[in-house]
């Protein structure tokens, strides 16, 4: 498993992590996966308006993504009915939320 480690200041600032991602997972996934974990990242950051740290590790059968924010936790784990995994927990003075994006065998893209 290796991660992607990326600070973004405030919501707007988040704009910036999709590049990132996107080339961090280019040949990995499949590009429906791909949009998933895009579609999530954009959402997590969108709701933390006072910026944070997103943290990305790609495992055989799962996408992680947490993002370290300034705030307090929120809920805790819970299922979505699209699949996902996520939760929150408390870190330090603020918290971390988390999302597992399951990848399935065919989710990933053949290696070249």
């Amino acid at each position: 498993m290796d991660s992607l480690w990326l600070s973004f200041p405030d919501p707007t600032g988040g704009t910036g992590t999709r590049e990132p991602v996107r080339r961090y997972l280019d040949g990995r996934l499949t590009r429906e996966v791909l949009d998933d974990v895009l579609a999530v990242v954009a959402g997590l950051v969108r709701e933390n308006p006072r910026g944070g740290e997103l943290i990305l590790s790609h495992r055989d059968d799962t996408v992680l993504i947490e993002v370290l924010r300034r705030t307090p936790a929120g809920p805790a784990v819970t299922s979505s009915a699209s699949g996902h995994v996520h939760g929150a927990h408390p870190a330090g003075t603020g918290s971390v939320v988390w999302v597992e994006v399951p990848v399935p065998a065919s989710g990933h893209r053949p290696a070249d």
